[in-house]
C-alpha cells in the first residue's frame, strides 16, 4: 500500500502545505511508500509534488485529500479506485468576508457547496481538530466515520530556528511584548490585539 496525498496547491510556509510536507517526511522515516499530488506549487516546494493528472493510485493504495477551501480536484480525486479520507482544515465562515472581499465570499460559499457534496461520496475524514471535525456534521459527516489527526510538527526544526538577538536582549530586559502572528483579515481577528494592548496598558 503506498500512502498518496493530494491537494490544489502545496505552498511555501503555508500550514496546510506544511502538514502535507511534515507527514510525507514522517512516512519516509517509517520507510512507506509515499507521494504528493498537486495541482499547482510553489517553487520553492515544487521538489516535493507531481502533477495531480499523473496521480494513478492503484485499488490498494489510500489518498488523503487535503481540503481548506473550494477545490478545483474534486472531479479527479471522486474517480479513484482506492479508499480516500479527507483531511480536513476548515473553511473560513463566508461571513467575514461578505462585505469586505466579495471574491473570497464566493469562493468559501463554493467550498462549503464541494464539501456537503463530497461528504456523500467520501465518508471518511481525518480533521485537525475536534472543532473542524464537529463543523462537518451540519454538512453530513458521520461522526463514527471521523477522527481528529492533529497538524504535524517538525519540533525540531523549530527549535533549530535561530533567534533573534535584539529581542532576546530586551526580554532578558524584563521588556515585554504582545505578539499577533497571522495575515492582516477579517477572520483572523487582528483588532483583538488592540483590546488585548488596551486592557494590559490600563490595568
Amino acid at each position: 500500500m503506498r500512502v498518496i496525498q493530494v491537494l490544489d496547491a502545496l505552498d511555501f510556509g503555508d500550514g496546510v502545505s506544511n502538514d502535507v510536507i511534515h507527514l510525507h517526511e514522517m512516512l519516509d522515516e517509517l520507510q512507506v511508500e509515499n507521494y504528493i499530488y498537486s495541482k499547482w506549487c510553489h517553487e520553492k516546494v515544487q521538489h516535493y509534488t507531481n502533477d495531480i493528472e499523473k496521480c494513478n493510485p492503484k485499488e490498494d493504495d489510500l489518498v488523503l485529500y487535503h481540503f481548506s477551501g473550494k477545490s478545483f480536484i474534486c472531479d479527479i480525486v471522486t474517480s479513484f479506485p482506492c479508499k480516500v479520507i479527507i483531511r480536513y482544515h476548515n473553511i473560513t465562515p463566508p461571513s467575514f468576508f461578505k462585505k469586505s472581499n466579495p471574491e473570497g465570499y464566493r469562493s468559501c460559499m463554493e467550498g462549503l457547496e464541494q464539501i456537503a457534496a463530497l461528504m456523500k461520496k467520501i465518508p471518511y475524514v481525518w480533521g485537525d481538530s475536534q472543532f473542524n471535525c464537529s463543523d462537518l456534521i451540519s454538512y453530513g459527516a458521520k461522526p463514527a466515520n471521523m477522527r481528529v489527526l492533529p497538524i504535524f510538527m517538525n519540533l525540531e526544526r523549530l527549535a533549530s530556528a535561530p533567534s533573534d538577538e535584539k529581542l532576546d536582549c530586551a526580554l532578558k530586559q524584563g521588556e515585554k511584548y504582545i505578539l499577533f502572528v497571522g495575515r492582516v483579515v477579517p477572520n483572523k481577528c487582528f483588532e483583538d490585539i488592540l483590546d488585548l494592548f488596551e486592557c494590559y496598558y490600563r490595568f
